[in-house]
């Protein structure tokens, strides 16, 4: 233990006060402006993405100058990504018109004539490989409650600034779009991306401003309580809570008896069609109200509890209440995998194999997102796992009902949907509130042995066999994974088939162990 770390007395003791001010937000969808506007300070060229920063390739030492040269200037390279990543990226920039071929926007990336930033240190949420670009709309999240106390206390304020809002992009719909990491159909993605983050995007906002009561916003946490009576864990299913949005704004885009102009007419009319193709609308604003939420125990002094969780296919990452830099680990697949008929990608890549010839390879990325908030406040994989799965894969612990959250949410007390605590998958539903904050001191506590499932007997039966057999190399073991399991989608990593799966990501202990450990750095001493 470092000389000035906290005792697990003073973690859990912060731990319960992070976790209270999390209880108090009441996350609400406020507005929807341009990145540029809604987050001041963003350089002109720069793209957010998902998970903690990349890293920047190895370009060695400098040579020696000669003497009395001028000293030797590092060339400024850009950052390595993932294909799916780049070609979200190469997408944005297009979109933006700071390029106009694929080649021309990749060299701006790799010579980093395009800064790519975290999107979590700008309070910005955004799922798999999309990337945000200075122009794209962002949905604007606040605390409704901040803002009432502070309307009260006639401060004139409330919880602005960047400290006080989330953000994510407006959820891109069918194909194309860039959460699918493909630069299928190039010119058609760009032109939908002009009109979602233009007349679409300006058609929305005039329905969330007409929609919001008293001028708050819409409140995410009723709609999330939504999907959750319709037996969904806010992550990989959200139907119910989309639904119930889209009853919300729809009667604004074409309300009766109001004159619209001729192109705000088109607008609404595209709005309305737009809706109706994307199912999962409610998730990215559900993914700035988690965001919202735990930024709210952000600055508590040795607080474990996570507040900052995301992957962008190389690493994942993790920042926790307490504060200190992100702390990363190597990013691994979702697993166990459930590939499924690709989506997102080429058709002519996704046919490929057909017609009597072997099928491609499918060589998945690593974890990547910032859907990870969702699980990490306490949906997702916390409520159920991902199905349909094998038996063997979820009936561990690290799905167990209750076993993470810290607090039960009080506005989300409904069924919770969760296998009976039976050691049996697909047990029958229990019914208990929605437990709230996990706390990486706690996790760690888990004994590995109890995160870990009981081989399948046909598995046992196969080591054996192995035994008496030649040794060949083995694939190098994945490091001890953490009960905090992640709902999550599997990209095809070469950027060509979109989604090609799901899976459920199990945090490595050794990430929440750096993130932990740092808490000794940033706390003041004695």
């Amino acid at each position: 233990m470092a000389p000035n770390a906290p005792t697990p007395e003073q973690i859990q003791a912060a731990d319960a006060a992070a976790v209270a001010a999390m209880l108090s937000v009441r996350p609400a969808w406020t507005d929807l402006l341009p990145a540029r506007e809604a987050l001041p300070g963003l350089p002109p060229r720069a793209l957010l993405h998902a998970g903690p920063p990349l890293p920047l390739p190895c370009t060695g030492p400098p040579p020696l100058p000669r003497p009395g040269a001028p000293p030797h200037v590092m060339p400024r390279v850009g950052p390595s990504m993932t294909a799916p990543m780049m070609n979200s990226a190469v997408v944005a920039i297009m979109f933006e018109g700071w390029a106009d071929s694929v080649e021309a926007a990749r060299r701006m990336l790799t010579s980093a004539e395009v800064e790519m930033l975290a999107a979590q240190d700008w309070g910005v949420v955004t799922p798999l490989a999309c990337v945000v670009s200075p122009s794209m709309a962002l949905q604007v999240v606040e605390d409704a409650a901040a803002a009432a106390a502070a309307e009260n206390a006639d401060s004139g304020g409330g919880a602005g600034g960047a400290r006080g809002r989330a953000f994510s992009p407006i959820q891109g719909g069918a194909p194309p779009a860039p959460r699918f990491g493909t630069l299928h159909d190039l010119e058609a993605h760009v032109a939908k991306l002009k009109q979602l983050h233009g007349p679409i995007a300006a058609a929305l906002r005039r329905a969330l401003h007409a929609a919001a009561e008293g001028g708050s916003g819409i409140a995410l946490l009723p709609l999330a309580a939504q999907s959750l009576a319709a037996g969904e864990e806010c992550h990989a299913a959200t139907t119910a809570a989309t639904a119930a949005l889209r009853g919300l704004l729809q009667p604004h885009l074409e309300p009766a008896g109001t004159v619209l102009s001729a192109s705000e007419a088109v607008a609404a009319k595209e709005a309305v069609a737009f809706l109706g193709t994307a199912p999962s609308l409610f998730l990215n604003l559900w993914m700035a109200g988690c965001k919202r939420i735990l930024m709210a125990a952000e600055g508590t002094a040795d607080s474990s509890v996570v507040t900052a969780i995301g992957g962008n296919g190389m690493m994942v990452g993790i920042k926790l209440a307490g504060g200190g830099s992100w702390a990363g680990v190597g990013a691994a697949a979702p697993e166990p995998r459930v590939l499924a008929p690709p989506v997102g990608g080429a058709p002519a890549a996704a046919a490929a194999g057909e017609e009597g010839e072997a099928a491609p390879a499918v060589a998945v990325s690593g974890a990547m997102g910032d859907s990870m908030v969702v699980d990490a406040l306490g949906f997702g994989a916390q409520l159920q796992p991902l199905l349909p799965l094998p038996a063997a894969a979820v009936a561990s612990p690290a799905t167990a009902p209750g076993a993470l959250g810290l607090a039960a949410h009080p506005a989300l007390s409904q069924p919770g949907f969760i296998p009976a605590d039976d050691g049996a998958a697909g047990g029958a539903a229990a019914a208990g509130p929605v437990r709230i904050g996990i706390s990486a001191a706690a996790v760690l506590a888990i004994p590995v042995e109890a995160t870990m499932p009981p081989p399948p007997a046909a598995a046992a039966a196969a080591d054996e066999a192995a035994d008496a057999a030649p040794r060949r190399p083995q694939p190098r073991p994945q490091p001890p994974a953490s009960a905090l399991a992640v709902n999550l989608s599997v990209l095809d990593g070469k950027g060509q088939l979109g989604i090609v799966g799901r899976g459920v990501y199990r945090v490595p202990r050794e990430a929440l162990q750096q993130a932990v450990s740092r808490l000794a750095f940033v706390r003041p001493h004695p």
